[in-house]
């Protein structure tokens, strides 16, 4: 039995490393472990075309088996407050651009 169900979404945000391995940190890995081989295949390709993710820069791929349209990666800074300064960052992107 799963220890939680991802609710059915539009967009998941998650924080992650510059090369998009979903291997590494909890939020990916368990994005990871729902979504199968091949959200980290959507990962990838995203990387094989456009190289690293830059501090503060996001890439969006589909949902793979996810319970969303699509998934905002993004790499954060290492200082107090990073992740609210993400999560606000990926909400104010998500609604200009229209995901």
């Amino acid at each position: 039995m799963a220890l939680f169900q991802l609710p059915q979404a539009d967009v998941y945000v998650n924080t992650t490393n510059h090369s998009l391995d979903l291997s590494r940190g909890a939020v990916a890995q368990s994005l990871l472990k729902a979504g199968g081989p091949a959200l980290q295949d959507e990962c990838n390709t995203y990387h094989r075309t456009n190289g690293d993710v830059a501090v503060w820069d996001i890439a969006t791929t589909g949902g793979a088996s996810l319970k969303c349209k699509h998934v905002i990666h993004t790499v954060g800074g290492q200082y107090e407050g990073a992740v609210s300064q993400q999560v606000r960052l990926c909400f104010l992107i998500t609604l200009y651009h229209g995901v």
